[in-house]
């Protein structure tokens, strides 16, 4: 019987929590160069060195946060 050996990774970084609106763009704003937006879709996913700890740990891998 094969034993896999647990490997431990170290992960250096800034945890964050990205937000994404999606939505629908009907003009402009008149009171500065960007879109008015809709919103039709709101939700959260791991970013900065959190994303990093999601992908090690879908790969079988124990992860060791540090955020300094």
């Amino acid at each position: 019987m094969d034993k896999k050996k647990q490997h431990k990774i170290l992960i250096i970084g800034d945890l964050m929590l990205d937000k994404y609106i999606e939505g629908e763009v009907s003009r402009i704003s008149p009171e500065a160069p960007v879109p008015v937006v809709h919103k039709q879709k709101e939700y959260y996913r791991l970013g900065g060195a959190a994303n990093v700890i999601g992908n090690v740990v879908d790969l079988n891998c124990s992860a060791i946060p540090l955020e300094l």
